[in-house]
């Protein structure tokens, strides 16, 4: 059976409940989160779980047990999967947590994580128009595997937001859906990834509702950077999903 394990900052208060396999593990988290935030702070019970397999994001909880200081955040790690809420959050601390819990738990299927698109998106009047949607459209991160088309599960999140931006907008608008990739690999390479990465952006919006035809996909490659490639930090910047508008 899977690893299970739910901690929640109630006012203050760590709430830990799960299942793990072995008393060690028990000890582990609980010991983490008593040395940080004391021990009137954490309540709840760890089960040992013989037949649970073994949790592969222990040791990074560990590590990032100062991250549960914000009330209200909720991490609830079921196997491989992490689903994160953070709805009681201020728009700045969510953005942080999930910078914070991506680096942390990448190899993890993480939902319910934030960036600046989805803060952007969720401010938005009930019909934006053309130019303020596309504006915060292009605030959000779209994820993909390495080198694939295949989204990342916080990937899914941002473009079930984004189609319901769309489709708020007003009637009429089309919009290209560039892909963009950074210089590394071949460019013949990088300019099919990205036109694969667009039309992957565009069939997953069309099943969330938006109409066929009103979003053009185009793979621009690296053609079109927007920062310098030779840092990490640029080349995270020119891997991109960019939205622009039809006449």
């Amino acid at each position: 059976s899977p690893p299970r394990l739910s901690l929640v900052n109630n006012h203050g208060v760590i709430d830990v409940r799960g299942r793990l396999p072995g008393e060690a593990d028990r000890r582990k988290v609980w010991s983490a989160l008593v040395a940080q935030y004391g021990h009137g702070k954490v309540s709840g019970d760890i089960l040992r779980d013989p037949q649970a397999a073994a949790p592969r994001w222990l040791d990074r909880l560990v590590t990032l047990a100062p991250v549960l200081r914000h009330q209200g955040l909720s991490l609830s790690f079921n196997g491989d999967r992490l689903h994160v809420d953070m709805t009681r959050l201020s728009p700045r601390d969510r953005i942080a947590v999930s910078d914070t819990l991506r680096r942390g738990f990448g190899h993890l299927q993480v939902s319910g994580l934030w960036d600046a698109g989805r803060i952007a998106l969720s401010q938005l009047p009930a019909t934006p128009a053309p130019e303020e949607l596309v504006t915060a459209l292009n605030q959000g991160k779209v994820r993909f595997l390495h080198k694939s088309p295949t989204l990342r599960a916080d990937g899914h999140e941002m473009l079930r937001a984004s189609a319901q931006a769309i489709l708020a907008a007003e009637p009429g608008l089309r919009l290209e859906v560039g892909g963009h990739t950074d210089s590394l690999g071949a460019a013949e390479t990088n300019l099919h990834l990205s036109q694969q990465r667009a039309e992957m952006v565009v069939a997953e919006l069309e099943a969330q509702g938006v109409p066929a035809g009103m979003l053009v996909p185009r793979g621009y490659g690296e053609e079109q950077p927007v920062a310098d490639n030779r840092l990490d930090s640029g080349r995270d910047r020119n891997r991109r999903i960019e939205y622009s508008i039809l006449q």
